[in-house]
This record gives structure tokens, C-alpha cells and sequence, in this order.
């Protein structure tokens, strides 16, 4: 099922990644106490101020809990494509914001960061789907950050 890869590179990503799954990095984070601020960007700046003026109910709580399971299969799936595209790119922290259709459909996708990495995970999250959310649009924020444990 795996295939041995001798690139010391590959070896620190795929341990990376796969420590944080197991201490789940992927954060979903209600929009009642964000503590981000505008990137610069105009697309993420966007989606924020949206996000930010989100309805917080318990039925949005519940429902962003249920998908910590999805968002974090959809975050490993994003990152292993776009670091195969870019094998030594470094791994910062990044803030993504998904604008989710009523089907559950990811629609766009924004970072905080307009690097070529941040790009390709853009890219990677359209079309990722989840489960129907309460109400839509509905405005998910994940954060990746390398450092994150438990």
C-alpha cells in the first residue's frame, strides 16, 4: 500500500502530516470568538468579514463538530497533493476559509497567504464535499499549523 521513498524531504512531510492527523491540526473554529485579522487579501478579507458575521447556534456548533472527522480526511488529502506538486515547499501555518454550498459542496476556497503553496491548497478544497450544512452559504474556517498538538 506504501511505497518505501528514500527523498528525506518526502519522509519529514509524510511524518508532518501524518502526526497531524493524529492530533488533529484541522481546526474548525466557530466564527463567535475569531481572532483573525484581514490578510490583505482581498478574496480572504471577504470571505472573513462573511465569516465573521456568521449565525453561532448550537445547531452550528454541532454541526461544525461533526465535521472536525471530514475536514481533517480533506486537509491531508489537500496538503499530500500540493506538497507532491511542490515536494520542498515549507509548511506554515495557514488559515483557510470554506465557503460551503447547501449540498454540502466546498464552492471557494481562501487563504490567508497568496503563496504558491496556499494557491494550489485553494484549488485542492473546491469541490470537497461534506455533509449539507444548516444553512447556506455557510462559511467554515480550518486552520493547518505544524505546531498544533492535541
Amino acid at each position: 500500500m506504501f511505497k518505501k521513498v528514500s527523498c528525506p524531504a518526502l519522509t519529514f512531510l509524510f511524518l508532518t502530516l501524518s502526526s497531524c492527523l493524529l492530533f488533529s491540526c484541522a481546526r474548525a473554529r466557530p466564527s463567535s470568538t475569531p481572532t483573525f485579522e484581514p490578510s490583505g487579501r482581498v478574496e480572504y478579507d471577504a470571505l472573513l468579514t462573511l465569516l465573521t458575521n456568521q449565525a453561532v447556534t448550537p445547531e452550528v456548533k454541532a454541526y461544525l463538530a461533526r465535521l472536525t472527522n471530514q475536514t481533517s480526511t480533506h486537509l491531508m488529502d489537500v496538503l499530500t497533493s500540493c506538497t507532491n506538486d511542490a515536494p520542498n515547499a515549507e509548511l506554515p501555518q495557514l488559515t483557510i476559509i470554506l465557503d460551503i454550498n447547501e449540498g454540502g459542496v466546498v464552492e471557494n476556497a481562501r487563504c490567508d497567504s497568496a503563496s504558491p503553496l496556499a494557491t494550489c491548497v485553494e484549488r485542492g478544497w473546491l469541490g470537497k464535499q461534506y455533509d449539507p450544512p444548516p444553512f447556506s452559504p455557510f462559511y467554515q474556517l480550518v486552520t493547518f499549523d505544524r505546531s498544533i498538538r492535541g
